[in-house]
């Protein structure tokens, strides 16, 4: 959090954050590290006695958006907010805000979401304005009609090869009945094959190698490029083609390098076993989708997401079948500095790891249950 106040010694101490005036801060999650956390003592300096607050009137009023519990421990500990449940918090100004001595010993804090303006009206005008040599000069005013912008909402599949030829259905709203649409994925033609007001239908281009990120864009003519959502789709290789690694398969005790926008999807039931996996593009597991019983495993001695993207699952597309990831290592065994060994790290990356909801994941026994008892 940026323009954070901190003191540890008075009895009253906070973190605090605000944005720009007519802006929010609609949240994903939060999280705090904390540190030397060896007793109950230490715990209860700041177990409910820290509380997360958000504010619009630069916290005149404020709302308790949570409190530290009694859960906590040391590293991060996070607070995650159920996007699909629509409740994300949306205010200006955010807070840490300590009750007594001690309770804001957090060596940091972090914030995952995005910036918005302040107005949910389906329509919405501004006026940029640009500054060239010191000098601000105002622009014809742009107008965001949501009756007229259209929005994608589905990309199926969400994979396909770098070689091409893959058939893909774009799902949404306002692409215009019978009208043209144009749709490139990484700068990549898709051809369209038909367009409704709802679907698009294209078919892909090849995609040579290239150190970038995914992107999507649709264009509508006479409406402008559609509102992808942040949805993606990702040309990937797949780890049983020989044509991936040059024919070359890896075999046990070879390490892996993904680099940089190349996608890897593990399509195969089981690999060797692996010394080093570093993921700097992204490594992507998928699971049979007719079959809930289907295994994949892969074993590794070291798994390594730096600034990469790995995923066995997401919360929209849970890993619906069964998956064995297996670290190995034994004492005495080459470490990855400040991660040690048989680890999956994570490093300015993203781990997502989704499987089908379980509820309830636990309860609390009342009494003893005997061998047999359902």
């Amino acid at each position: 959090m940026d323009d954070a106040d901190y003191t540890d010694a008075s009895a009253e101490c906070y973190f605090a954050t605000s944005f720009d005036s007519d802006f929010v801060a609609v949240l994903d999650e939060v999280s705090i590290f904390l540190n030397d956390l060896d007793t109950s003592a230490d715990r209860e300096l700041i177990a409910d006695l820290l509380v997360f607050q958000g504010s619009n009137d630069d916290f005149s009023t404020t709302e308790d958006l949570f409190t530290i519990s009694t859960d906590l421990h040391n590293g991060w500990n996070t607070h995650i907010w159920a996007s699909a449940d629509g409740d994300m918090p949306s205010y200006n100004s955010y807070r840490f805000l300590g009750s007594g001595a001690g309770a804001c010993r957090v060596s940091e804090v972090k914030v995952v979401g995005v910036v918005a303006i302040d107005n949910d009206d389906s329509s919405y005008a501004c006026t940029p304005v640009m500054t060239v040599d010191s000098v601000e000069y105002n622009l014809e005013d742009v107008t965001y009609d949501e009756t007229v912008t259209p929005s994608l909402g589905a990309i199926s599949p969400r994979f396909g090869t770098v070689y091409g030829d893959t058939t893909v259905t774009l799902t949404g709203t306002g692409f215009g009945d019978g009208d043209t649409a144009y749709v490139w994925f990484d700068d990549r033609v898709c051809e369209v094959q038909s367009v409704s007001d709802t679907e698009i239908v294209c078919i892909t281009d090849d995609k040579p190698y290239v150190a970038d990120e995914p992107r999507v864009r649709i264009n509508i003519p006479d409406k402008g490029d559609v509102a992808t959502q942040g949805l993606l789709f990702r040309y990937v290789y797949y780890y049983s083609d020989p044509r991936t690694w040059n024919d070359n398969i890896p075999v046990e005790g070879e390490s892996i390098v993904i680099p940089v926008g190349q996608h890897l999807l593990v399509d195969v039931d089981a690999t060797e076993h692996i010394n080093h996996i570093t993921v700097l593009g992204s490594l992507i597991f998928a699971p049979d989708e007719d079959d809930d019983q289907h295994q994949r495993s892969m074993d590794a001695n070291i798994i390594i997401v730096y600034g990469g993207y790995f995923e066995a699952g997401t919360e929209e597309f849970p890993y619906t079948s069964k998956l064995t990831i297996t670290m190995h290592g034994k004492k005495g065994d080459p470490t990855l500095p400040i991660y040690g060994q048989k680890v999956i790290g994570v490093r300015y990356g993203t781990l997502e790891m989704h499987g089908v909801e379980r509820t309830p994941t636990w309860t609390q026994m009342s009494a003893s249950s005997s061998a047999g008892a359902t």
